[in-house]
């Protein structure tokens, strides 16, 4: 699991604390999920070029955004979380190869594209979180003191 340190948000951060829990876990799911979009779709792009266009399988079906259960965030003392990946599977389904090509096997090497879409994107996700958040934040202020 990825970690980053955002420096510059104390007055996003402490206006944050100042809203209920509920409310602010809301905010802060939305915006982690605003996040994930550019990433997803940079993903989704650079799967495109795996497709056999003779076949109906495809490797970028395969990927998408969903929520990290709470009993792994606990684990590491996070509140939300989303994953953006390949979909877990099993043998015999649709685009099952997606990992394979990721990590590689014995019989194949790997062939990267998710940790290139991450390293393209990380400014626009960045980007979009704050840009969210602060958005989320003070419609959620401002609701608050009406």
């Amino acid at each position: 699991m990825a970690r980053e340190r955002i420096e510059g948000l104390d007055g996003v951060l402490a206006k944050l604390k100042s809203l209920e829990g509920k409310a602010a876990k809301k905010i802060v799911r939305h915006s982690l999920r605003a996040g994930a979009k550019p990433l997803r779709n940079e993903m989704k792009r650079n799967a495109r070029k795996f497709d056999d266009p003779a076949t109906s399988e495809a490797v970028y079906k395969q990927i998408a955004t969903r929520s990290i259960p709470k009993r792994t965030l606990k684990r590491f003392d996070f509140d939300e979380g989303v994953s953006t990946g390949v979909k877990d599977s099993k043998p015999g389904q649709p685009y099952h190869y997606g990992l394979f090509l990721e990590r590689g096997t014995a019989h194949m090497r790997a062939q990267p594209f998710i940790r290139n879409s991450a390293d393209n994107t990380r400014t626009e996700v960045f980007t979009a979180v704050s840009a969210d958040l602060w958005d989320g934040i003070t419609k959620q202020v401002s609701a608050k003191g009406k």
